[in-house]
């Protein structure tokens, strides 16, 4: 290494070049965190390379750090980098000396939202489990023969395709309303309690479905909403909740009369007896009408016979002919 010195105010200076500089800052941070680290931020910024690695930046409400995902720890990740979704990542800090800058090499991310959304859960279930809107005793029974079920959903995608195939089948007569909301984001409760207003005010539907497709946690935030949660409560119409999926418990699910683990399940339960159901009940009901009307007969048959032999027993003309055989063999006997 070639080591320049210039003289400055008649004093000898050490000149160092920007690669020194920086290998020297790159060594000094290193050996300040050689440990991993954990740090929490919001990504605001997302970019993946024809390579697939993937630079992020990370930023809270001062300040921003470029971070680095090399693409064979993209796939292993539980949480996919999104633009605005708050994390906490499991990191090295590293330096970059060709552009004189620290970055975060990415090792593990999970969403810290996660952790805010069952301290909320927690904190209403235990509310509404106080004020009893968890009971099974308060908790609506579903019609046997529905006639019309609403569905609350989003209009695209295949949630309504799935129920409508599932129901259409199971009841070729049943009818269904489609009633679109959003399924996550801001407005998803505000726009599901809407429509649960406007069934209940018809009040000509038998059934009520609250469906969505499968996602994340964070997308079932907005179904942990009380408002929501008391609408349904309080809902004359029983309500069905097919949101997320088996693993993940909402408060809609909890406070609803029934939960699905599916749409599809959903579906087949509001039609809990299926036309082939109600024909095999009306073939054994006729079997039963069949049977109990041949026993009644019998008994009518048997009853009538010991009337018809009480009455032979107490014809007068019997009572006549038994009298004249009895004069008869009186008079036989005074004549020998």
């Amino acid at each position: 290494m070639c080591i320049l010195y210039a003289y400055m105010s008649d004093k000898e200076v050490k000149i160092f070049t920007v690669s020194e500089i920086n290998n020297n800052v790159k060594e000094v941070l290193e050996l300040q965190f050689q440990e991993y680290i954990y740090v929490e931020g919001e990504i605001s910024q997302a970019n993946t390379a024809q390579s697939g690695h993937m630079y992020l930046t990370l930023k809270d409400s001062i300040s921003t750090v470029r971070c680095t995902l090399w693409s064979a720890r993209v796939n292993r990740l539980n949480t996919f980098p999104e633009l605005g979704l708050q994390v906490i990542v499991k990191c090295r800090v590293s330096f970059y000396e060709k552009n004189g800058s620290y970055q975060l090499d990415i090792i593990e991310m999970k969403s810290s939202s996660i952790g805010r959304f069952h301290e909320l859960f927690e904190k209403l279930k235990i509310k509404l489990k106080n004020e009893g809107l968890f009971e099974e005793s308060f908790k609506k029974k579903l019609p046997k023969y529905p006639k019309k079920i609403a569905v609350i959903t989003s209009l695209t995608g295949s949630v309504i395709e799935d129920i409508i195939k599932v129901a259409q089948r199971r009841l070729p007569y049943i009818e269904l309303d489609i009633y679109g909301c959003n399924v996550q984001g801001e407005n998803c409760a505000k726009s599901i309690i809407s429509q649960l207003i406007a069934i209940n005010k018809l009040g000509n539907s038998d059934v009520i479905i609250i469906a969505r497709g499968g996602g994340s946690l964070e997308d079932l935030i907005e179904y942990n909403n009380e408002l929501l949660a008391r609408q349904i409560y309080n809902s004359n119409i029983p309500v069905i909740a097919a949101v997320g999926h088996e693993t993940d418990t909402t408060i809609v699910d909890l406070v609803s009369d029934i939960r699905a683990a599916t749409p599809s399940e959903a579906a087949e339960i509001a039609t809990q007896f299926s036309k082939d159901d109600i024909l095999k009940n009306i073939e054994e009901m006729k079997n039963y009408i069949d049977q109990n009307i041949s026993s009644k007969i019998k008994d009518i048959k048997y009853y009538l016979l010991n009337k018809k032999n009480i009455v032979d027993k107490n014809n007068p003309v019997n009572k006549i002919n038994s009298y004249n055989q009895t004069l008869d063999l009186l008079s036989e006997s005074l004549g020998s």
